[in-house]
């Protein structure tokens, strides 16, 4: 068996599983409290003409002016987003473990049949993920023909763990190329008591993993519209766009090692080995595209494109 590392980290910062849950559940209220306020599309329908607006307008612009009317022409919204990352990122291997009595030379060996895999070679970062995305904006006529808008989203960070430790009888390895033998290797984590040379030596250490990755944008873009009946609305828009990604590997092993010489001394080693890969990409630049919207009767639908040209670093 393996254990799990003790924590002493709070457990919301130590559960990705209810970080997410309470992620996603306040996205959905979110939602829903936008939909509550969006309500009313009678009322404002019966009151285009009292309010000055542009009778061609289709209806769910009426709604969004009556709603926001004593706020001038703001109008805002939030959306629930389902994202997923194409093939996920792949790990090397990076913890092993092997049966009590291997050889030290064979422990953790990738290649041997001895060698169960614990964590790595596999993809991480490829399920669905739950964000959202606010929106907000003000339009500068009545007629709803040129606005600003402002746009956020965020995709519920995943966090990919793994934590195991020694109990005095597994093994457990960290395998890696040797550059200077150009072949498989390992580190040993865990082992129980072994002689070495003269020496009997006992290793009950730990090993901790975290993955994460993370996505999030903005935009602040201009919307003008081009056309527009009863039924249909089209935009064009431009403006600047910020995107953010960024991922992450950290490995925390924990040295215990007791070594008994010939004399009977013993000779204690303890301490932390931290190992951290970091990566960010962060996008400016500026973009243009265009807005559809089609009404039928309560339907709607609504298409968008956008390309957005700029630099990354």
């Amino acid at each position: 068996m393996f254990d799990a590392i003790p924590s002493t980290k709070p457990i919301f910062e130590r559960s990705p599983r209810l970080r997410r849950w309470v992620v996603r559940t306040a996205i959905v209220l979110m939602t829903l409290v936008a939909a509550i306020l969006c309500d009313g599309a009678d009322a404002a329908a019966a009151n285009i003409n009292t309010l000055g607006f542009n009778p061609w307008s289709p209806p769910e612009l009426a709604t969004r002016y009556h709603r926001s009317y004593a706020y001038g022409r703001l109008w805002y919204g939030a959306e629930v987003l389902g994202w997923v990352t194409k093939g996920g990122q792949r790990l090397p291997a990076l913890v092993t473990a092997s049966p009590g009595g291997t050889p030290i030379s064979d422990a953790g060996q990738l290649g041997l049949s001895t060698t169960r895999l614990l964590f790595g070679n596999d993809a991480v970062f490829d399920e669905m993920r739950i964000g959202g995305r606010l929106r907000g904006g003000w339009w500068f006529d009545h007629d709803h023909t040129i606005g600003v808008e402002g746009v956020f989203f965020g995709i519920d960070g995943e966090n990919n763990d793994f934590r195991a430790s020694g109990d005095g009888t597994n093994i457990l390895a960290r395998p890696f190329l040797n550059v200077d033998t150009a072949q498989q290797d390992a580190r040993l984590i865990a082992f129980p008591t072994t002689a070495i040379g003269v020496d009997s030596v006992t290793a009950e250490g730990a090993i901790a993993l975290e993955a994460r990755l993370e996505f999030s944008g903005a935009e602040a873009i201009a919307r003008k519209l081009v056309s527009s009946s009863k039924v249909h609305r089209i935009e064009l828009v431009a403006g600047y766009r910020h995107s953010h990604l960024g991922d992450s590997l950290l490995i925390v092993e924990e040295i215990n090692t007791t070594t008994v010489d010939p004399s009977a001394t013993t000779i204690t080693e303890v301490g932390n080995l931290l190992d951290a890969f970091q990566a960010e990409n962060n996008f400016h630049g500026g973009e243009v595209g265009i807005i559809a919207s089609r009404w039928w009767n309560r339907w709607a639908v609504q298409v968008s494109g956008k390309v957005a040209i700029g630099g990354s670093h």
